[in-house]
């Protein structure tokens, strides 16, 4: 599978490389690696922790996307998760059910969204690159 080589990445805040990354780092990663697609930098945050700053940069770049419904997601969409009641974190899609992400202390694995508690009530929304 594709996503075996972004296994273990270590979680770095602002990390837009293999060296280390965040969330967002990481689908810059896969997106260029594996579509070819400059996703933007997106560095207007403190921390991974600064929630406010993170939901100003959601609420203006996931316009750019196209929103699916739940359920009809395919690979290399975009789930955006609430921390805190918040849209403040992403994992990408292997499959339906099943995805990629990077977090804080833990580096980049792979969890089912739909199943793992933690994950199956926050996903706040599926968006799809609009020119992908």
């Amino acid at each position: 599978m594709w996503c075996n080589d972004y296994i273990n990445i270590p979680f770095q805040e602002h990390g837009r490389n293999r060296a280390g990354c965040d969330c967002w780092g990481l689908a810059r990663i896969i997106y260029k690696e594996k579509l070819d697609i400059d996703l933007p930098t997106l560095l207007n945050y403190e921390n991974t922790r600064d929630s406010n700053a993170i939901v100003e940069l959601y609420e203006k770049e996931h316009l750019n996307w196209v929103e699916i419904p739940v359920g009809e997601e395919k690979e290399f969409d975009i789930l955006v998760f609430k921390i805190l009641g918040l849209p403040t974190h992403i994992g990408i899609v292997i499959n339906k059910g099943m995805m990629i992400h990077c977090e804080y202390k833990i580096g980049t694995h792979i969890t089912e969204y739909y199943n793992e508690v933690q994950w199956r009530n926050r996903l706040a929304g599926v968006y799809r690159y609009a020119k992908h």
